[in-house]
């Protein structure tokens, strides 16, 4: 089997690939969140991590998740 093959939607965050445009608009959810004010909007997780890719809705969440998890704290 060639992964990929045939796989023309691709995910501008992450790279992954799709064969459908559904598939893709799926995907696209895990690199969102719901905005503090409403629940049912969402907002763009844009500041990814380039330790471990992982992404964050503001650059402080992503400068807290780095202190944390990849920071070791100098006693």
């Amino acid at each position: 089997m060639v992964f990929g093959f045939g796989k023309k939607y691709k995910c501008d965050t992450c790279g992954a690939k799709f064969s459908t445009e559904m598939e893709l608009k799926e995907h696209a959810k895990m690199h969102m969140k719901p905005m503090a004010s409403s629940g049912s909007q969402m907002q763009a997780m844009s500041f990814k991590c380039n330790t471990c890719g992982m992404s964050f809705g503001t650059q402080a969440e992503l400068m807290d998740h780095d202190k944390r998890a990849h920071q070791k704290m100098s006693m």
